[in-house]
């Protein structure tokens, strides 16, 4: 299956910040950038366990400005960060409109606890600049006539960095939703808006609003449109942190007429969640692999499209074909609905699912798939151990697809497309439809068929 759409793809940095130390970031000294420090890695519990490293963070929105446009979103974004958070397990402390001794305090103190261990997240929203290649977050009683006072009154973003490298914890997460127009470019001799790219130290995960030197909305009612979908996102279970930067990525790029697109830099070593997968235990099903030709099994499937999955029965659970040195292999297919996305998590759970292969018999099913999950169509090879996948989920109301081995393609209503997998003297052919509604189809069907 051929496509483009790299999951949520187009990258562009604005102050939302995201730096998620995963690994040991090394002093920072006078640098925007850290030194690599590739000792502290971080280990995540089984994903078939809940998470239990403590998490602490630090949220902050400034709004009334006294020296500098108000902004509309900043103070509700944190409030509402905050609530997000604490609902996935987050130790929370929050403040909205500080000054910059308040925001330096509290920095500090987020800094020792820290030192506790666990996963450390900073989240800041309001207006940020950028001068001489570093970044700043500014107070809301900053009064700066010159950029020669940006230093001395406002907080510069590494700051926040070297306390968590400081405290030697196991991640470390920051948020900057700040990339506005600077509120006192007639006072600077450099004319660049937002904020500048930073490079990222090794088990750094930084995210912007949007692209470096770029601008960002402020958002609609009460929320930035960025921290909207953010806090939309790390809701959703089994999203490693790269993977729920790009639906957010995705999401404020459609949003915003393709005008604002998320950037960011990371070197994370290892996978966090904020929200651990959904599991599904299937150890009590027995896998009695015995073998079948899938001509043999076309009869059984009735003549109308059927909900699936439709498995083998009778004790047969894996079709046997002869691979291309004539050895016979056992081939298992499989359909299921998935709350994850994540590469490492589909293939532990194709591996894993000991049920019995969907047929092989170039009939059509479909599935109604659930607001937020994904269909799920593999293919495994018993005997040598490969698998493959197509991912099939509709996001913003757009249906998208991908293989193990392709990248992210939109499929319209009423389109169709293929995915071919050779690995033997059959080939394994999937054919994905989205029905038009009506008729009895909904928005959310999906058809599918496992052909030759």
């Amino acid at each position: 299956m051929h496509g483009n759409k790299r999951r949520y793809l187009i990258r562009f940095p604005c102050i939302l910040l995201l730096v998620c130390v995963l690994a040991e970031i090394a002093p920072f000294g006078n640098s925007a950038a850290a030194q690599q420090a590739p000792d502290r890695i971080l280990t995540h519990q089984s994903q078939e366990k809940p998470s239990i490293l403590r998490r602490v963070a630090l949220v902050i929105g400034n709004s009334a400005y006294v020296n500098a446009p108000h902004l509309k979103n900043a103070a509700n974004d944190a409030t509402d960060m905050a609530a997000t958070l604490t609902e996935l397990g987050f130790k929370v402390v929050v403040g909205t409109n500080l000054s910059q001794r308040e925001m330096k305090s509290r920095i500090r103190e987020f800094g020792q606890d820290l030192k506790t261990g666990g996963v450390g997240l900073f989240y800041f929203a309001g207006h940020g600049v950028q001068s001489k290649g570093r970044n700043y977050l500014i107070p809301v009683d900053a009064d700066i006539q010159s950029e020669a006072e940006l230093e001395d009154a406002s907080v510069d973003v590494s700051l926040v960095l070297n306390f968590m490298d400081e405290a030697h914890n196991d991640l470390n997460m920051v948020f900057l939703d700040a990339c506005r127009n600077n509120p006192f470019a007639r006072s600077f001799r450099s004319a660049n808006n937002g904020l500048a790219s930073m490079d990222a130290p090794t088990g750094t995960f930084i995210g912007y609003a949007t692209g470096p030197g770029r601008v960002a909305s402020d958002g609609g009612v009460r929320n930035g449109i960025f921290t909207a979908e953010l806090m939309k996102q790390i809701r959703v279970p089994g999203l490693t942190l790269s993977d729920m930067f790009m639906r957010v990525r995705l999401g404020v790029f459609n949003q915003t007429n393709k005008q604002q697109v998320p950037w960011e830099a990371s070197s994370v070593i290892g996978a966090f969640y904020f929200k651990d997968p959904i599991v599904t235990n299937n150890s009590n099903l027995s896998s009695s692999v015995t073998n079948t030709d899938p001509k043999n099994s076309i009869n059984v499937v009735v003549n109308q499209i059927t909900h699936g999955p439709a498995q083998l029965t009778g004790g047969n659970s894996a079709y046997s074909i002869k691979d291309s040195a004539g050895q016979s292999i056992l081939i298992k297919l499989g359909a299921k609905i998935v709350n994850s996305n994540t590469e490492d998590w589909i293939r532990n759970n194709i591996v894993k699912d000991n049920t019995p292969s969907h047929l092989w018999d170039d009939k059509s099913y479909y599935w109604r798939v659930p607001s937020g999950a994904m269909l799920l169509l593999s293919w495994r090879d018993l005997t040598k151990g490969n698998v493959g996948w197509v991912l099939v989920q509709k996001y913003l109301n757009v249906w998208w697809y991908k293989s193990n081995t392709g990248e992210w393609k939109s499929l319209s209503e009423g389109g169709t497309d293929f995915v071919y997998w050779l690995p033997g003297d059959r080939n394994i052919r999937i054919t994905l439809e989205i029905p038009k509604p009506g008729n009895g189809w909904t928005t959310d069907d999906v058809k599918y068929r496992f052909g030759y």
